[in-house]
């Protein structure tokens, strides 16, 4: 398991990284197996290099996942292995998001529910906040409720939150402005439950359980590449520990 990313090697970035995959993680204990490899680099040169020897040392019997925040820049390598071998086959390319949907996504069939977007994201909190509204409940805000932005701004708020695991008890007991959101959020909730939508901090956690469990899911247990991914979130730290937990070779 190796991950390639911009930027020096700051102490600072590499106590983050080493946090963020999980060496010893707040939520799920799935500890590594062997040791991770964590490269940092300023220059692409230098990350495409340092994923092309990754890949190399494979060997083209085995197969591999690469998850790449650039779908292109994942082709690109493996079109470069493949030009210099003749041939490859097994090198799998997915982005983060469309892998933790592949892992999720037979649980979600099983419960009846579909992805919340993020112009459906919007929408629900836009419709959370006129029922609050109508059911005259006070605010702390009431005079900006209407403007345009207000729903947009509160869906994105409430994406942070969850996907940093800070759910309804962390939200009740602030101040009157923390205290007007929890109802907000609230209401989203009940809102996105109603109609059967699920947000990516829930799709995270399926693919975690999915990751979990005695049978190896697709695209789990082989060696993998993590290539400029940003993991910006609790949820993504843990999903990425948990990936990592199954994979055979760890570098």
């Amino acid at each position: 398991f190796q991950v390639v990313d911009a930027g020096q090697p700051t102490h600072l970035q590499e106590n983050a990284a080493r946090q963020t995959i999980g060496l010893k993680r707040r939520f799920h204990s799935m500890p590594f197996r062997q040791a991770t490899r964590i490269i940092c680099a300023a220059r692409s040169i230098d990350r495409i290099r340092a994923a092309r020897e990754f890949l190399d040392a494979i060997g083209p019997e085995s197969e591999a996942l690469v998850v790449a925040n650039n779908p292109a820049a994942a082709d690109d390598l493996v079109r470069a292995i493949a030009s210099q071998r003749g041939a490859v086959f097994g090198i799998h390319r997915v982005t983060l998001n469309r892998l933790i949907f592949m892992l999720a996504s037979e649980r979600m069939a099983a419960e009846g529910v579909s992805p919340l977007t993020k112009f459906g994201a919007i929408g629900i909190a836009a419709r959370a906040t006129f029922s609050l509204r109508a059911r005259g409940d006070a605010s702390y805000f009431d005079s900006v409720m209407n403007h345009p932005g207000f729903a947009e701004a509160i869906a994105a708020t409430r994406e942070d939150l969850i996907l940093n695991r800070l759910g309804p008890r962390q939200r009740d007991g602030l101040d009157a402005a923390g205290t007007s959101l929890a109802a907000i959020l609230r209401q989203f909730d009940h809102e996105a439950a109603a109609a059967n939508l699920l947000d990516r901090a829930g799709m995270i956690d399926h693919a975690i359980a999915a990751l979990g469990e005695d049978t190896m899911p697709p695209f789990a247990g082989i060696p993998t590449l993590l290539l400029d991914v940003p993991i910006e979130s609790l949820c993504e730290r843990d999903f990425i520990g948990a990936l990592a937990a199954r994979a055979p070779r760890l570098r």
